[in-house]
């Protein structure tokens, strides 16, 4: 009995015999932990390494400046690292709201670098770090400002801001985390600088294989290097391994190099691996392959999500993933630009499908590219883009030249069901597949519809698909206009531009005044052939319409304000009012955009208003009231539907007199009965009586004098014309 007890008396005092001794107060336990007031007692955690200081527990009892004593003890260096991975730091601290400043450190080539290097096991939690604001922190691989490393610990609570210099594994708080760690309420204001060669690089973590929740990043990370390639850069994570769930970023990501930034850039994450859930992105992203301004590269679910910045890429980039697996709930609002291929507004290539999901923002670029979906390889139902999306041509060409472009999807290689698509179409000169909803589908494409102008330089375009492989079902060209090359005008139609394969067009229509090269379709067209058949714009605002003629489910998907725009989707609010706006004689003048228009309730609506030469705007008719010769006319908030007639009439019209130059007589003038006209000195005429919508009701020959019956014609204004041996004239009659 006594050997056991001396034996365990020995290990006892060998365990304490391990542990360092701590110069300030405190005994290091849970509820009496060692007190750090200076920074002489910070460095005494230098001695508290291993797992023999697993349970060892230290507060900051006050703010620490570093300043003086780094220069003192750290002069060439800066600051040395808590922890390395051979020997970790082990301990708990608590900075009880207490701030760490002036913390720097210069180790270009160095390994685990931080406030502390390596931490394993424990817990740091409610601390603040500000790093010196010229030197910053200078590192190779596993730079964090508060850890390079975390292995089976947490940290909660944290906030740090600064500078960083880095290759590899690079995040505002943490470089690497590592698994069975717990990343909670943590920020981090950054900027991050990258040359020449580097991977994982993140606003908050580099790299994570453990869950980071609830934390958020502002700042900026630049790529400067002329030469080499940087991987996977996120406003929050470069590459996430983990779930990411309840965090925000507002960092800015940008390659001011030449450097290949390839793997991935996003607003949030670079590259994931696992899923993401409510969480965003605010930030600019420019690269060159995959990126997103809430992903740049993802292979797992994004759900509840949003992104807001702008993107300018190379290829494969989309406002909220670059290339994506499965995406749901989810939307994003820049815009996006890319110079080859595969840009969208939400996804630039899909591999997983889309539901739910919906962008607002413009999408310019060469080939590829929609204003939801630049290539989608997965099914997409249930979703809408708003934004314009535009062909470019690039300074060099992508294979297979301008192609695929459209408001939703540019490439569909899977199923598109119950999706639609409002924004306008323009492609360039010798462009293909062009459409208002998918420019290029091998696969079935059903109750979709598409609102915007298609305006396109393009042999081969339609309302709704430029080219189809594959049947294209109970879908609606609502669109005012199509306009493509006229010398090829057998491949611009209302519904499918053209059909190939298995393509074929069933039961589908399209708007009746819609225009195709400033024309609108003779004949009522037909429901299975590419123009579709003929529908009035009242008629394409009903449920009847859509629910019992197409089949369209009205029960759980789709919702529309019976005679208030187009439908919208049960999940959520997209309200369209129409204007219909006509010109009495297209020969007179033009109104700009003509035809019934869409557009988002609560938006202002404009048209501009254009006299040929000989003519000008008498009146522009707004719901049937005049409001004057204007040469434009603004909608401000539009929220009902509306008319918008303009009558044009010829320049030298006068009001008030009975004679012209030419010595024509009309009286009386305004006249309520009949009118006699009189040309002297004129032996033969031919006589005209137009309405101002351009209606001729009067067609005879004078010789000296004629008498026309106005008494049972209605009130207003119209045109005598007199086509003589003087010369064609003309003079306005007001009837009372």
């Amino acid at each position: 009995m006594k050997k056991k007890n001396f034996l365990l008396l020995m290990l006892l005092l060998a365990t304490y015999a391990g542990r360092a001794q701590f110069s300030g107060s405190g005994s290091g336990s849970l509820t009496d932990p060692y007190q750090i007031a200076t920074a002489s007692h910070l460095d005494e955690l230098h001695n508290f390494l291993g797992t023999v200081n697993t349970d060892v527990h230290f507060v900051l009892v006050n703010d620490i400046d570093l300043s003086a004593y780094i220069d003192t003890q750290y002069p060439d260096i800066g600051w040395e690292p808590i922890g390395n991975e051979s020997e970790p730091f082990y301990g708990h601290l608590d900075g009880e709201g207490h701030a760490i400043n002036n913390l720097w450190i210069n180790q270009p080539a160095g390994n685990y670098i931080g406030l502390f290097g390596y931490v394993s096991g424990g817990e740091l939690r409610n601390l603040t770090i500000s790093l010196d604001a010229v030197k910053g922190i200078k590192g190779h691989t596993n730079i964090g400002i508060l850890t390079g490393a975390l292995q089976d610990a947490s940290i909660t609570g944290c906030s740090v801001n600064g500078s960083l210099w880095a290759s590899n594994n690079t995040g505002g708080l943490i470089g690497h985390t590592r698994q069975e760690c717990f990343i909670t309420n943590n920020t981090a204001t950054v900027t991050i600088t990258v040359d020449t060669f580097g991977e994982n690089i993140g606003g908050l973590t580099g790299l994570s294989d453990s869950l980071v929740e609830n934390c958020s990043t502002t700042g900026n990370i630049y790529v400067v290097g002329n030469e080499g390639i940087v991987n996977n850069l996120g406003g929050l994570i470069g590459k996430s391994q983990a779930i990411v769930k309840d965090c925000f970023s507002l960092v800015t990501l940008a390659n001011n190099g030449n450097a290949f930034v390839g793997g991935a850039m996003g607003g949030l994450v670079g590259r994931n691996q696992a899923p993401i859930e409510d969480s965003n992105a605010g930030g600019d992203v420019t690269g060159a392959i995959n990126i997103g301004g809430l992903v740049g590269d993802s292979y797992a679910l994004v759900t509840n999500c949003f992104a807001t910045g702008n993107i300018a890429a190379e290829a494969y980039a989309g406002g909220l993933i670059g290339s994506s697996d499965q995406v749901e709930d989810s939307y994003a609002t820049g815009t996006v630009t890319i110079n080859s291929e595969d840009g969208g507004g939400l996804v630039g290539h899909s591999y997983g499908s889309v539901l739910r999901c919906y962008a607002e923002g413009s999408v310019f670029g060469p080939k590829a590219i929609g204003g939801l979906i630049g290539s989608s390889g997965g099914n997409v139902s249930l979703s809408y883009a708003t934004g314009d999306v535009t062909g470019i041509v690039p300074e060099v060409m992508p294979d297979g030249g301008l192609t695929d472009i459209a408001g939703l999807i540019g490439h569909a290689f899977t199923d598109v069901s119950n999706c639609y698509a409002t924004g306008n179409v323009y492609s360039p000169l010798n462009s293909i597949c062009i459409g208002g909803v998918v420019g290029f589908t091998g696969t079935p494409m059903s109750n979709c519809y598409a609102s915007g102008h298609v305006i396109t330089d393009s042999s081969l375009a339609g309302g709704v698909v430029g080219l189809t492989f594959a049947a294209i079902s109970n879908v609606t060209a609502n669109s005012p206009a199509l306009k493509g090359t006229a010398a090829d005008a057998n491949a611009l139609h209302r519904v499918a531009g053209s059909i190939d394969l298995d393509g074929e067009v069933i039961n589908s229509y399209a708007l009746a005044s819609m225009r195709i090269n400033d024309v609108a379709l003779e004949g009522p067209g037909d429901a299975n052939d590419l123009d579709g058949l003929s529908l009035n714009v009242s008629e394409l605002q009903t449920e009847d319409f859509y629910k019992n003629q197409l089949g369209w489910d009205f029960d759980t998907v789709w919702v529309i304000r019976e005679g208030q725009g187009y439908p919208h989707f049960a999940w959520k609010e997209y309200h369209t009012n129409i204007v219909t706006a006509t010109v009495n004689n297209e020969e007179f003048g033009s109104i700009s955009p003509i035809g019934d228009i869409a557009f988002e309730k609560s938006t202002d609506a404009a048209f501009l208003i254009t006299a040929e030469e000989g003519y000008v705007i008498d009146k522009v008719l707004v719901d049937g009231q005049d409001v004057g010769a204007t040469e434009q006319y603004t909608f401000e908030a539009i929220n009902a539907n509306h008319t918008l007639q303009v009558i044009f009439i010829e320049e030298d019209l006068g009001l008030g007199d009975n004679e012209t130059t030419a010595g024509i007589i009309a009286f009386p003038n305004p006249v309520k009965d009949v009118l006699t006209v009189r040309i002297p000195n004129v032996s033969h005429a031919n006589i005209e009586l137009y309405t101002t919508t351009g209606q001729r009701i009067v067609n005879q020959t004078l010789d000296t004098s004629l008498q026309l019956d106005m008494r049972n014609l209605p009130a207003g204004i119209y045109l005598l014309r007199v086509n003589s041996e003087s010369g064609l004239q003309s003079l306005k009659i007001i009837k009372e």
